[in-house]
C-alpha cells in the first residue's frame, strides 16, 4: 500500500471506506476471523454467566450456519444487546449477512481509526 498524507480524519474514513470495499470476500474473511471472539471480549465479562453462555451458544450456531465469526460493534452494547443482535442475524440471509457483517466490520475499523487519530 502506498503512502498516504491525509487532510483531515474525514478523508481517513473515505479512503478506508474505498479500500474495504474493493476488496475480495476472502479478504473480509480474514478480516472477520482476526477479531476477538464476541463470548470472550473482556468488556463483557461482568455479564450473568447465563447471558454469556446464550451468546456463546448463539456465535457458536452463526460460526456454524455462516462460516465466519460474528462481527459487530460492541463499542456502547451491553451483552442483552448482543444477544439479541446475534439471533437476529442468524435468521438472515446469507448474502444479507454478509453485507450486515461487512458494515460492521468497517464500522469497527472507523472506531479504531477514531481512537488512533484522537492519540495524534
Amino acid at each position: 500500500m502506498a503512502e498516504h498524507a491525509f487532510p483531515n480524519a474525514k478523508e481517513v474514513m473515505a479512503t478506508a471506506d474505498s479500500m474495504w470495499r474493493g476488496l475480495a470476500r476472502q479478504d473480509w474473511q480474514e478480516a472477520f476471523e482476526a477479531n476477538v471472539p464476541i463470548g470472550e471480549r473482556t468488556d463483557l465479562a461482568e455479564s450473568s454467566p447465563e447471558i454469556m453462555e446464550k451468546i456463546s451458544q448463539l456465535a457458536s450456531a452463526y460460526l456454524q450456519r455462516f462460516d465466519r465469526p460474528f462481527v459487530t460493534t460492541a463499542l456502547g452494547k451491553n451483552a442483552s444487546q448482543i444477544s439479541k443482535f446475534l439471533e437476529e442475524r442468524l435468521a438472515q440471509e446469507p448474502d444479507a449477512e454478509l453485507r450486515i457483517a461487512s458494515e460492521q466490520q468497517l464500522q469497527i475499523t472507523h472506531n479504531r481509526l477514531k481512537r488512533l487519530l484522537s492519540r495524534t
